[in-house]
């Protein structure tokens, strides 16, 4: 630490001893990830920016490095926030918090400024710099590395930190690259846009706060120029690990979104598997198939689920599995662009079958696919233990069979139509708020997944072709077998909670999706 003092013949004492504010680092930066998508290492330009403390005193502020390499020697060359290098000058010990993202424009040559405002409207655009610096908004690449929670000290002016960047916790994430394309014509906005079924979702960093960098979760890959290509960046979702087929939807906007003369293609991949870490080169656009309706593509990207994990459950024949439980974002048939409110409610259906129907299809026993003459509810051909009302099932079923579970029927593999139990672990697991703006209930998860939302509109219920009462009903998977009733959650009145009640089954009612994974957090 150096010391400062002058001396002035017409005063005897000394003036106060300034301390010196600049600090030497001393960083040992471990990295075993790919920092880009189809290589590793770190490269010229790449830029990690460290966090301190949490001191929203000075929020905003960090310390950003950027890596220099001259084809003999590398350094972190630093760049420090206005007077945050003087608040950690002042320091002994602490905590500090490290991100590293890969590119701030779409053609890796910007970086600009790490604050963020962050638009839920233009999903497109996963990350936006400030509006003042940057008012139409410039995207950067969803993929990122993190260190949490790393002490440094700070003695004789040197910052001294080890730490290792990583991906976080429970992030899967897989790198594509499509080679030959992606000049952008219009720099603010992507060209190129990946959706997949199964969906592989894009994850990014939204908002910094006392808890850490917190995600939001998109549909879709946004792409970046890579050298002479795109790059697509996305975390697999429990049903693309499980996956071993897969659809790619690409939009190719030609520079210039919303103008009419987008281009849409579609690629399907079988006996195909991913892995987390994955770096796909996917075939030149001339092998994949041109779409001939745009509204065909946008129907299926619009259909594709978007899984949210609300909560865990104890499995009840293994005390060492949990299930893990995702609701759909929305409900099934529903359009997305409407999310959220009534117009969200999607399609209506009876219970068992999978063919969902808008207002105006009338609801009775007589078009109740297992309704048997006379039609009247007191013969049913499925899903029935009692004789009276009809032959009774030999496995005496109760819960409703893949091929008559229209979540299953509509999105396959580990999708299905909630069950009580789930159902019931949602209302006493998570935390409900009544929207009355949009007419629903914000469901809202806690640990493990504090933070994470679903909505469930306040859609009501179709008997006959009346719009039912203002009650919000949804179906679960499990019928009462000695009649010719199944369960339905209801919402009740607006802003007001029930659980579940028998109705009869031929009643259309909305159903929302939910996955279940089995994981053994035991070792």
């Amino acid at each position: 630490m150096a010391f400062v003092a002058c001396q002035k013949e017409s005063v005897k004492e000394e003036e106060p001893v300034q301390a010196e504010t600049h600090l030497t680092l001393n960083f040992t930066i471990n990295n075993g990830e790919a920092t880009k998508a189809v290589k590793s290492g770190w490269e010229y330009g790449d830029r990690i920016h460290i966090y301190f403390d949490r001191d929203f005193t000075n929020f905003g502020k960090y310390l950003d490095l950027e890596y220099r390499f001259d084809g003999e020697s590398a350094e972190w060359v630093a760049n420090w926030s206005d007077g945050l290098e003087a608040v950690i000058a002042g320091k002994t010990s602490g905590i500090l918090e490290a991100y590293y993202i890969p590119f701030r424009s779409m053609d890796g040559s910007e970086y600009g400024d790490m604050s963020t405002y962050y638009n839920i409207t233009s999903h497109d655009k996963p990350w936006i710099t400030s509006e003042t610096a940057q008012p139409t908004g410039r995207p950067i690449y969803s993929y990122f590395l993190q260190a949490r929670e790393v002490a440094y000290t700070v003695s004789g002016g040197t910052l001294t930190a080890t730490f290792t960047m990583g991906l976080p916790s429970g992030y899967d994430f897989v790198h594509f690259f499509l080679e030959g394309v992606g000049k952008l014509n219009y720099k603010d906005s992507p060209r190129f846009t990946i959706t997949t079924y199964p969906p592989i979702n894009s994850i990014t960093p939204s908002r910094y706060d006392a808890s850490g960098f917190h995600t939001t979760t998109h549909a879709g890959m946004v792409g970046y120029d890579y050298y002479g290509g795109t790059s697509f960046t996305g975390v697999l979702t429990p049903e693309a690990k499980a996956a071993s087929t897969f659809t790619f939807y690409l939009i190719d906007n030609n520079g210039t979104p919303g103008t009419g003369d987008d281009v849409f293609y579609s690629k399907t991949f079988t006996g195909k598997s991913l892995a987390a870490g994955s770096a796909i080169i996917l075939p030149d656009l001339d092998f994949w198939d041109k779409a001939a309706n745009e509204s065909d593509i946008y129907y299926l990207i619009n259909s594709i689920p978007s899984a949210v994990p609300m909560f865990q459950y104890d499995d009840p024949r293994n005390p060492k599995l949990k299930h893990v439980v995702y609701f759909n974002e929305y409900n099934l048939g529903a359009d997305k662009k409407q999310l959220p409110g009534l117009a969200c409610r999607g399609h209506y259906y009876a219970w068992g079958e999978t063919v969902g129907y808008s207002l105006g299809h009338t609801f009775s026993w007589e078009y109740y696919s297992f309704s048997a003459a006379p039609k009247d509810g007191t013969q049913l051909t499925k899903y029935i233990n009692d004789p009276s009302f009809g032959t009774p099932d030999i496995e005496g079923l109760g819960t409703l069979e893949a091929v008559d579970d229209a979540a299953a029927a509509t999105f396959g593999g580990n999708w299905h139509i909630p069950s009580d139990i789930e159902w019931s672990n949602l209302l006493s697991q998570c935390d409900w708020s009544w929207d009355d703006t949009n007419k629903g209930f914000v469901v809202t998860a806690r640990a493990p997944y504090a933070g994470n939302t679903i909505f469930l509109s306040q859609a009501n219920a179709i008997n006959g072709s009346d719009y039912g009462s203002s009650m919000g009903v949804y179906w679960s998977a499990n019928g009462a077998n000695d009649m010719a009733d199944a369960f339905m959650w209801n919402m009740g009145d607006p802003g007001t909670l029930r659980s579940a009640a028998l109705n009869e089954r031929y009643i259309g009612a909305s159903i929302r999706p939910v996955f279940d994974e089995i994981i053994s957090p035991m070792p």
